[in-house]
């Protein structure tokens, strides 16, 4: 009685077929591929062969792919990296097709023709012996060292990386070092925001005299995108500053100037809402470049310091 063959399982997706105990059919446990390999640049695309008759491509490809990768010894001649040694046969028997049962070969005459051709483009120089030819494939160690391409695209990925790298730094060295001045509007409108919050929370954090230059500084930087690149207008950012601090909800919610920006659509659709639609006068400024309450908050300031020298003296 014969016994039962177990039928192979094919796999999902993949059309492999996976034999029950010996793993996938044509594929080692190992994942070295057995054989070697040789490379083809893309620059063969720009080549006269790429338009060559199709029997002197697949010869030039035989030749490729049969070329020593290092020197041996056959038929007693010592065989070069990048050489074969072959006769016409050789390169007929190493490319017939199958059509049904029949093997279909290239006649000798045009396995002549494509290497002729070949010879002529100076792509391959073959020397005739006694039991064949010895064909060497020209630039072969240019063209089948991984290196040269490695280095040529690592050479360019560093340049444009040292490039960005220059220019990311460029900026941040420029945005450490840059200050918005006090009769700037980006220094001033953050400025207001600050005093109105400050109005109702006076020991807000960002406003304490430890941070308050580091915060004006750091919200200027908000005000001037709000201006340059969301295109509102000086009296515009001042409009929505002054309404969004005495209005209920958003003057818990608006702490700062880039959440200022971040709702700026937002504050707008509300104001209309409210009846809000005409924006408030452009701040006045004193010759010193400060408003009122600025002023008024100097002089206090000034008030202060002086009560406690007329203290310390006595």
């Amino acid at each position: 009685m014969a016994k039962n063959k177990r039928k192979p399982e094919k796999m999902k997706f993949t059309g492999l077929i996976r034999y029950p105990g010996k793993g996938i059919k044509g594929m080692s446990k190992k994942s070295v591929i057995p054989g070697g390999f040789y490379i083809k640049a893309r620059k063969i695309q720009q080549s006269a062969i790429q338009h060559a008759p199709p029997h002197i491509r697949e010869v030039w490809e035989w030749l490729l792919m049969r070329a020593n990768h290092t020197d041996a010894r056959y038929n007693g001649h010592l065989i070069k990296r990048g050489q074969v040694f072959c006769s016409w046969r050789h390169i007929q028997e190493g490319l017939y097709w199958q059509v049904g049962y029949r093997k279909m070969r290239y006649s000798q005459s045009q396995i002549e023709t494509g290497t002729k051709w070949l010879t002529q483009a100076e792509m391959i120089a073959a020397t005739k012996t006694k039991r064949g030819r010895i064909i060497t494939i020209v630039n072969y160690d240019l063209y089948q060292n991984p290196t040269n391409y490695e280095y040529r695209t690592e050479a360019r990925n560093e340049s444009r990386d040292e490039t960005r790298d220059a220019c990311r730094m460029y900026r941040c060295k420029n945005k450490k070092n840059e200050k918005y001045r006090p009769n700037s509007d980006e220094f001033r409108f953050s400025q207001l925001l600050l005093d109105l919050i400050l109005e109702r929370k006076p020991n807000f954090t960002e406003g304490q005299d430890t941070r308050r230059e580091k915060t004006l500084q750091r919200w200027a930087v908000h005000i001037g995108r709000l201006i340059r690149t969301n295109k509102r207008t000086p009296e515009q950012v001042e409009a929505v500053i002054r309404w969004c601090q005495q209005d209920d909800f958003w003057q818990n919610n608006i702490l700062s100037t880039e959440k200022l920006r971040k709702q700026i659509d937002k504050l707008e659709l509300a104001m209309e809402k409210t009846g809000e639609q005409e924006y408030v006068k452009p701040l006045q400024y004193d010759s010193g470049g400060l408003t009122p309450r600025e002023r008024l908050r100097i002089e206090l300031e000034n008030e202060k310091q002086q009560k406690r020298e007329d203290t310390e003296r006595t």
